[in-house]
C-alpha cells in the first residue's frame, strides 16, 4: 500500500474554524467535526 493509500484510507479528523455553515455541512454527511468559534480580531 502506497503513502497515498495509507492516507485516504484513515479516518477524517476535522477541526473547522470560523464559518459554521461549514461545519454544519459536514455533519449532515456525517462527519465528526469540532467547530471553533472564531473571529480575526478587529483592527
Amino acid at each position: 500500500m502506497t503513502e497515498k493509500e495509507k492516507l485516504f484510507n484513515k479516518e477524517l479528523k476535522i477541526i473547522n474554524i470560523g464559518i459554521e455553515m461549514f461545519a454544519d455541512d459536514l455533519e449532515k454527511q456525517n462527519v465528526d467535526v469540532i467547530h471553533v468559534n472564531w473571529r480575526p480580531p478587529a483592527g
